[in-house]
Formats: structure tokens, C-alpha cells, sequence
């Protein structure tokens, strides 16, 4: 993969995406230059310094990355988490793969998740990686999506799943490797996934409108207010009931648990009396609180799904508890990963803690669906 010069690493979470690229770049000779999110840059420092590259180093953040102009561009640029990358529309897209990446002769990306909703997501990915291969966006899309009518969208449709996955697959094979953690870790202990269905008596069931307009509205691809409200509002109901689950786990296992909203996570750290880490966690705060998890300091912790779902390592807990389940099987998969990895000594056990025939349930399907495009060009979330 690495006699082209641009290269999409898609290897599973814990297979060693960075240390590759830090032996690549001693192996070269050359300098490393990384784009990340922000809350990664520490983590690549510790690498670097873990492995003894003693060459020319340098990280930026995706919004740093407009910083680095043609006097730092040489030697090998790393775009780590380059699914961040998957919309041509978005600033850090344009600034990362059209202002940044042209400037250098080498570039790897790193993504355990390449494709996250469609195959559309991979356009900007293998067109950085092949310039001028791969055509127009609605080109690709024409070849490898398919159309589902859209009336939100101006254009009247809008790109799903995946068509003639076996010709993309056979095509980004020349500069794509893809490796699960199945096919090179034997030894990783199991990791079982279980629906864990809960009883609410709050009174928090939704009325079969409310419940039927949310599951229409997710079918139909739109997160409305309305799904967006009840979302949040059947997270808040769950909280006690998930502390109780929590509760009885037994013994001293170590226990992360995952969920989305600031209520949710705030409601779900004061119940259970443990630490939180969400959005607004300073990133020194957060490195602390994750090194005091990992070294027994305390053996709960709430997690932020989009905080903690990558780049960090809570491999103590064999554990998990989904409290609010995300859209995506990439960024539940993401999330798993963070327990089921390597240094991991125990079977690892994920709850997904639903109440059955409320929004949770549109979710855990749009998350299936999700997942089956994925698999047609080979990377099994």
C-alpha cells in the first residue's frame, strides 16, 4: 500500500494506525507532519516520545492545520480521523484536503471508519488519495450510491447505502488497507454486545402520535425538532434505571457509560457519583480524569459518546453501558473500541440500554442499516 504515495490506512481501533506511520516516517527519514483533532494532539506527542522518533515532528489541529504553509510542507503529512473529512462542504474539508494536502508528496490517512452513512462519504477520501481518478462528487455518486427522494434537500434526493460495492472495493484496494481486529488478534478476548431492554414507569412512554411521527421522520432520514426533543427527553428517562444496572454489576469491575446529551451525562455522573467527561471537559482535565480511570482511582466513569469515542483509552473497564445509543454503527463501534483493544485482559461486555417501542428503537435500526453499507466494501462495524 505504501508504493503510493498517498495512502487511506483503515485499520480497526488499537491495531497500531499511529505507530505505523511514526516507523514510516523513521524508515523514510523524513518529517511527520500530523493534522488531528485537537483533543488527539497530546496522544500523538506521548507516541512520538513512546516510540523514540527522534526526526522532525509536528502536529496540528484540523483548525490549526490553516497555520501550516508551504515552509513546513515536506516530508509526510498524517491526516488522523479522516472521516472529520468526509463532506465537501465543510471548512476543515476544503482546508485539510484542498489548501493542505496537495502541498505535500506523501499523505496518510487514518480512519478506523471510513464509511460512516453512505459511499459518498468516501469521495473526498479516495479523490485525496487519487487525484482526478475518481471524477465529480455526483459522479461518484451516480456510480456507487443510490438516490432516495429527499423533499428537505433543493436538490429533491439525497445519496444512501452503497451500489457496485465489489468494483469500489477492487479500485481503492490499490491504496487501501483495511484490517479488522478479528483477522490479526487472536488473542483479544470476546467482546459481546447485548440489548438490554428497560422498564420505565415515569409515565415516559410517548403517545402513540408523538411515537409514530419520530419513527416516520427517522425512517425518512430527517432528525426534526421534534426527534431531537424526544431523543433527549427518553435519555433523562432512563438515567435512574441504567444506575441501577450499574449498580448491580458486581464486585469492582470498572464500568464506562456512554451518552450524548449534557443532561443525560450530568444526571447520570451525580446518581452515580462519579466523573464526567463531556464536551466542555478542558483537555488537561480530561487526561487527568482518564489516567486516574485507567490506574484505579475510581471505577465509574460518564462518558460523552462524541468526547471519548475516539483517541482515548479505557481498556480497565470491561464494561459498557450505552445510555443514549449514537446514529451511526461508526460511532458506536468507535465507542466499543475504546474497552476492546489492545492491553485488554477480560471478556468485554456492551449494553445498549433501550426501552423497547419508543425512538430508541428507529436508532438501533438506522444503526443496522448503516452498518450493512459499511460491510459492502468491507469494513464490518
Amino acid at each position: 500500500m505504501f508504493q503510493h504515495k498517498r495512502a487511506l490506512l483503515a485499520l480497526d481501533c488499537g491495531l497500531g494506525k499511529t505507530r505505523i506511520c511514526i516507523e514510516l516516517a523513521r524508515k523514510l527519514g523524513e518529517k511527520l507532519t500530523v493534522i488531528c483533532p485537537a483533543y488527539l494532539s497530546r496522544n500523538w506527542q506521548s507516541e512520538v516520545q513512546k516510540w523514540g522518533f527522534t526526526g522532525e515532528f509536528e502536529v496540528y489541529s484540523y483548525d490549526g492545520s490553516r497555520h501550516l504553509d508551504e515552509r513546513h510542507a515536506k516530508g509526510i503529512l498524517v491526516i488522523d480521523e479522516a472521516h472529520y473529512c468526509k463532506n465537501w462542504e465543510a471548512r476543515r474539508t476544503k482546508r485539510v484536503l484542498l489548501a493542505v494536502a496537495p502541498k505535500f508528496s506523501r499523505v496518510v490517512m487514518l480512519t478506523a471508519t471510513p464509511l460512516v452513512k453512505s459511499a459518498a462519504d468516501l469521495h473526498p477520501l479516495v479523490s485525496t488519495c487519487e487525484p482526478g481518478k475518481w471524477g465529480k462528487f455526483r459522479d461518484f455518486c451516480e456510480k456507487y450510491c443510490n438516490k432516495k427522494r429527499d423533499a428537505f434537500d433543493p436538490r429533491g434526493f439525497k445519496w444512501v447505502g452503497v451500489k457496485n460495492s465489489e468494483i469500489l472495493r477492487s479500485t481503492m484496494a490499490e491504496f487501501t488497507l483495511i484490517k479488522k481486529k478479528e483477522a490479526v488478534m487472536s488473542q483479544l478476548p470476546e467482546k459481546t454486545i447485548e440489548d438490554f431492554y428497560l422498564d420505565i414507569t415515569n409515565g415516559a412512554y410517548p403517545n402513540a402520535a408523538v411515537n409514530a411521527q419520530v419513527h416516520n421522520d427517522i425512517e425518512a432520514g430527517f432528525i426534526t425538532e421534534a426527534v431531537k426533543t424526544e431523543r433527549e427527553r427518553i435519555g433523562r428517562a432512563k438515567v435512574r434505571a441504567i444506575a441501577e444496572v450499574a449498580d448491580n454489576i458486581s464486585g469492582d469491575t470498572s464500568v464506562v457509560v456512554f451518552a450524548h446529551h449534557r443532561t443525560v451525562l450530568s444526571m447520570l455522573g451525580e446518581i452515580l457519583g462519579c466523573p464526567v467527561i463531556d464536551g466542555d471537559t478542558p483537555m488537561a482535565t480530561r487526561e487527568q480524569l482518564i489516567t486516574g480511570f485507567q490506574e484505579g482511582e475510581f471505577t465509574r466513569l460518564v462518558a460523552s459518546i462524541g468526547a471519548c469515542g475516539t483517541g482515548v483509552n479505557l481498556h480497565r473497564a470491561s464494561t459498557a453501558l450505552f445510555a443514549e445509543m449514537p446514529w451511526t454503527a461508526a460511532e458506536f463501534k468507535q465507542c466499543c473500541d475504546r474497552l476492546h483493544r489492545i492491553g485488554q485482559k477480560n471478556a468485554v461486555t456492551i449494553y445498549r440500554c433501550l426501552v423497547d417501542d419508543t425512538i430508541d428503537t428507529a436508532i438501533l435500526h438506522t444503526m443496522h442499516s448503516k452498518a450493512r453499507f459499511s460491510a459492502d466494501v468491507g469494513v464490518v462495524l
